[in-house]
Formats: C-alpha cells, sequence, structure tokens
C-alpha cells in the first residue's frame, strides 16, 4: 500500500527588527508592511538593545519584545534607518554583539543608514553593498573592504541585504521575500500594497541627484 503523500510546510522564517532610539518609521513601516502581511511565512520580533520603551525619530514610542543580549533566535535580521545609528555606531557592547551574530544561513540586511552597523561590524566586508545616497561617503568611509555601490537601489550578495533610504526600503524587502519565499507572492504582496516594486537593483534614480556616480 502506497503512502499518502503529505501536504508539504510552507517555508517560515523569524525575522528579528532592530529597534533603537531615533529609528525612523517609514523605514521600519517598510518592513512591517510586507512580512507581517504574510503570517503563515514569517513572525516577527522587535528586538533592542535592552527590552525597554524606544522613542522613534517622529516622536512615536515603540516597545521592543526582546532583548538582544538574550540571545534571540532568529532567520533574517534587519536594521531600519533613522537618525540615531550615529549613536549606536559609538555603542561598543551592541557593535560587539552585532560583530559576532554571523552565521551562514543568516541573512543580515539594512535599510538606508542601516548599512553602516553591518559595515562597522564587519558583516559586509568583501560584500557588495548600498545605503541611503543622502549618506553615502559617510557610511562608505566606515569601511573601505566593502564593495559599495553607488547606483543601487538595493543589492543581494552573500545573504546580505542592503537598500538606498526612503522608499527604497520597501522594494529592498520585496527583493527579500522573493529571495525567501517566490517572486510571484513578492508581486502579489506589491499588489496588495498597491505599490509599484521597483524589482531592478539597479534602477537608482536618486543616485544622480546626490551626486554619489
Amino acid at each position: 500500500m502506497s503512502e499518502i503523500p503529505q501536504p508539504a510546510t510552507p517555508p517560515h522564517y523569524v525575522i528579528g527588527v532592530l529597534l533603537y532610539d531615533g529609528i525612523d518609521l517609514l523605514s521600519l513601516s517598510s518592513i512591517l508592511t510586507v512580512f507581517q502581511s504574510l503570517p503563515e511565512h514569517f513572525d516577527i520580533q522587535l528586538i533592542s538593545e535592552r527590552a525597554e520603551p524606544i522613542n522613534s525619530h517622529q516622536g512615536i514610542m515603540l516597545n521592543a519584545t526582546q532583548d538582544c543580549y538574550a540571545h534571540p533566535s532568529f532567520d533574517v535580521f534587519i536594521i531600519p534607518e533613522g537618525a540615531g545609528i550615529t549613536s549606536m555606531l559609538d555603542n561598543s557592547p551592541f557593535m560587539h554583539w552585532l560583530t559576532a551574530l554571523h552565521q551562514p544561513s543568516r541573512y543580515l540586511c539594512g535599510l538606508g543608514t542601516g548599512a553602516a552597523l553591518l559595515a562597522k561590524a564587519g558583516q559586509l566586508t568583501q560584500r557588495r553593498a548600498t545605503t541611503s545616497k543622502k549618506h553615502f561617503h559617510w557610511v562608505a568611509a566606515l569601511n573601505e573592504a566593502v564593495k559599495w555601490q553607488p547606483v543601487a537601489r538595493w543589492v543581494y550578495d552573500d545573504h546580505r541585504f542592503t537598500a538606498s533610504g526612503g522608499m527604497a526600503g520597501i522594494d529592498m524587502c520585496l527583493a527579500l521575500l522573493a529571495h525567501l519565499i517566490n517572486e510571484e507572492t513578492a508581486r502579489k504582496t506589491a499588489i496588495q500594497l498597491e505599490h509599484l516594486w521597483i524589482h531592478d537593483p539597479d534602477d537608482d534614480p536618486f543616485a544622480p541627484l546626490h551626486l554619489v556616480e
């Protein structure tokens, strides 16, 4: 008697999202908007240095669900951009934690200036990456061993996703979704959001406006 085939288990990922004082709500919203619409595939954990209320750049208070030093388990770690990135760069305990975060199968992602933390922690060394075009030269100077791409909407290289600033973050999140699940799901998600997904990573109209070409 032949075995009855069992239904395939849909792929599921735990996504850790870093919260910090000065985080930009648009960048955070890009992440939550894409991945919270697919609870069958994604579980989102909001992680901060300490599980305490976080004050966003816009003045809205946020609550983290986990302390990063409590060793939360996740498959993907995403750093949104925000004015508070500069303070995090000088936070030695956090930077030590981020430097040790690498696992071969874990995805590390930075939206806009969020890539600055990954760069300083050595997580982008010898990989292609991009960042906010308004702050490109400042971020690039943090680690000259990164293969910085001055004209790129977003970049993927060896389990690392990075994006330019602003709305480029949602395009990167859709690209990450396509990579983890499939492109059809990413396109359907973009349609549900009524978002015109710029899925070509080299389509970066803002680079020349900020003179980084």
